[in-house]
């Protein structure tokens, strides 16, 4: 079986979300260097379009309002702690992962406009 592409660069930056559970040090990394791409290139080779975070004490929402980003904190002790599970219970954890993505789902939205916009703009 051939390997299928995930993202076609003609068609502009890839969007992505970025994930985090702690401080963010490396999300705040991947933001700057998404910059210095930017300048360097004249233009976005991906472009972080949210922050989603598991951890409701993670600094997600500082990151989140240094650099203009919306952010989504779907908190796993929380989910485990409120059917009063173990997080060793990956049963459960199936459950979490499916609630996730549908909550990740409007950011599928926010790529999919934007191809549109770049599709439907005059050339």
């Amino acid at each position: 079986m051939a390997l299928k592409p995930l993202h076609d660069p003609k068609s502009g930056a890839l969007r992505i979300v970025g994930l985090m559970s702690g401080s963010g040090t490396n999300l705040r990394k991947i933001l700057e260097h998404q910059e210095t791409l930017r300048q360097k290139e004249g233009r976005y080779i991906y472009q972080m379009v949210g922050i989603f975070s598991d951890n409701s004490t993670s600094k997600a929402a500082e990151i989140g309002r240094d650099y203009d980003l919306p952010v989504l904190i779907h908190d796993l002790a929380a989910f485990y702690k409120k059917r009063n599970r173990p997080k060793s219970d990956l049963k459960l954890r199936e459950e979490f992962d499916r609630m996730t993505v549908e909550l990740l789902s409007p950011f599928r939205e926010i790529g999919r406009a934007s191809c549109r916009e770049r599709v439907s703009s005059p050339v």
